[in-house]
């Protein structure tokens, strides 16, 4: 059935492997809701292409099972956090336009310190940096003089051990605060990591991996 990889080169087998680490990552990384969703893109990974269709259980029989499956989380993840979030759309954020003295070169630099995608043109008079596949920052040519904004990206503890990494490589000047002397130390205050720096543009930019802002929400 595998035959397949005999016949691929070594540039084409680890693009195969990222694939499919990526593909399991996203499995392994569902949470809320989505501990209970449908995943044909896991296995839309693999090359033979068949439109799998699962025996689907009765609905008595599916609650009993969904019921079992969230009490073996107690006993499997007794200490995961729990989240009360109801189930239904949310609203996502699309892009942003972020000011820029050059466009192209800010573009550049943000995409090599977030190791990301990002293209000289886009929809429209911008420079894209493809942050994710559901937000992009598209960087544009101000006219005189901007404020600086702030921009928080929330990542993974490998993502952000690859941000810190790459900061250094590109001797990026980094704080522990969103303003204030410039420490190279990482703030853990909130329950994880955070880090900010002010490349490209002055703007304040910063990488977590635990949500403060999320802390006493109330609800809508």
């Amino acid at each position: 059935m595998d035959d397949d990889l005999d016949a691929l080169s070594r540039e084409q087998l680890l693009a195969e492997v990222r694939a499919l680490r990526n593909g399991i990552r996203a499995h392994r990384d569902a949470s809320g809701h989505e501990l209970c969703w449908h995943h044909p893109a896991l296995w839309g990974l693999l090359p033979e292409r068949t439109d799998t269709v699962p025996v689907v259980p009765g609905w008595p029989q599916f609650l009993q099972g969904c019921i079992a499956y969230r009490q073996s989380l107690d006993e499997q993840a007794p200490d995961a956090p729990r989240s009360d979030a109801a189930y239904g759309p949310e609203i996502a954020l699309d892009h942003l336009i972020v000011p820029s003295r050059d466009r192209r070169a800010a573009a550049e630099r943000l995409a090599s310190i977030l190791g990301v995608d990002w293209a000289d043109t886009g929809v429209g008079p911008f420079s894209p940096v493809y942050v994710s596949d559901g937000l992009t920052l598209d960087f544009d040519q101000a006219e005189g003089d901007f404020p600086v904004l702030h921009y928080c990206f929330r990542v993974d503890d490998a993502q952000f051990d690859a941000i810190l990494r790459r900061l250094h490589e590109l001797r990026i000047a980094y704080r522990s605060t969103p303003h204030g002397p410039v420490d190279r130390q990482v703030n853990t205050h909130h329950g994880g990591r955070i880090v900010y720096w002010n490349e490209p543009d002055g703007h304040v930019w910063e990488a977590l991996t635990h949500s403060y802002a999320r802390q006493g929400q109330n609800p809508g």
